[in-house]
């Protein structure tokens, strides 16, 4: 009773038909008209009192954008924005639907809270978190299921990086490691995969899952710095994205090591998702040889 679902026809495509089939009276189904539904979901939260809930392809919420900038996020309304189907993890879709701007246009409203959580245990627990949060938040979800990557035991902390390779200890630091891969969402995954490959050629790699994109964890990064021979971001998304927030983060500390970028370049196409991934450089394997280079290059 604690929350309301809005609708833009996509209840199937985003998961919500099974919460409208047991609380039909909490989930209202508006149509194609996301523009028009940032500002229903700004004004049920700020009638109601309660969390509004709006889930939705990325690439279609789009349109609402400037809705949400003043009605949502300049005002403050317990809104949560979900894009799903983003980046090349729309697959079959195509390039239309696989939007690869959303964290740099989200992330640049003031006031705007952005999360992108690694897999089905964390998005659980940002979903709960969710509900007590007083404002706007942006969640990004992926098209198919994300491999899980956080132990059973792991608690989201708003804010907050976290350590999923190798498994995280009571002393994380000052432990160095020859590469560390950030990532967020489905790409984290991606990177867990990779760093193993590499530990089998006596590669040291941990993977950094920065889910909350904003705000960003700065001492996080700062010790990933100091403790890392290269950074490596990886992500399903556009120049702008995960790799900016880093820089940007890290610039004024005073830079120490290099700062890889892999992101996608140019506009998607229709594929299946761990293919588009291996064909735009973001996939396992390109993270393996990417790393490989770096400390090729530093070796001789």
């Amino acid at each position: 009773p604690n929350f309301i679902v809005l609708g833009v026809d996509l209840a199937g495509g985003v998961g919500t038909n099974w919460f409208r089939s047991k609380f039909a009276d909490r989930h209202l189904e508006l149509g194609i008209c996301e523009s028009a539904a940032m500002g229903v979901a700004a004004g049920l939260a700020a009638s109601t009192g309660l969390p509004i809930f709006l889930p939705g392809f990325a690439t279609f919420l789009m349109r609402g954008w400037e809705t949400a900038r003043l009605a949502i996020f300049h005002d403050r309304r317990n809104v949560r924005i979900v894009c799903s189907h983003l980046g090349l993890s729309a697959g079959p879709d195509g390039g239309s639907v696989q939007e690869l701007s959303y964290i740099a246009t989200w992330r640049l409203i003031p006031n705007s809270v952005v999360i992108w959580p690694a897999d089905a245990n964390e998005l659980r627990q940002v979903l709960e978190w969710s509900l007590k949060y007083d404002g706007p938040i942006v969640i990004f979800t992926g098209r198919n299921i994300a491999p899980p990557v956080t132990p059973p035991s792991y608690l989201f902390q708003f804010g907050k990086g976290s350590l999923v390779y190798p498994a995280p200890t009571a002393d994380l630091y000052p432990r160095t490691s020859d590469v560390s891969l950030i990532a967020c969402g489905h790409t984290v995954a991606i990177c867990v995969e990779a760093a193993r490959r590499l530990g089998e050629q006596e590669i040291e790699v941990r993977v950094a899952n920065l889910s909350t994109l904003k705000p960003v964890d700065t001492g996080f990064l700062g010790e990933l710095q100091w403790t890392s021979d290269y950074l490596v971001t990886v992500e399903d998304h556009g120049i702008g994205g995960l790799f900016s927030i880093v820089a940007e983060t890290l610039a004024p500390m005073g830079l120490s090591i290099p700062i890889i970028p892999i992101f996608v370049n140019g506009w998607g196409q229709s594929g299946e998702p761990l293919e588009l991934y291996d064909a735009y450089g973001i996939g396992t394997e390109a993270v393996v040889k990417r790393v490989r280079e770096l400390v090729d290059d530093q070796t001789n």
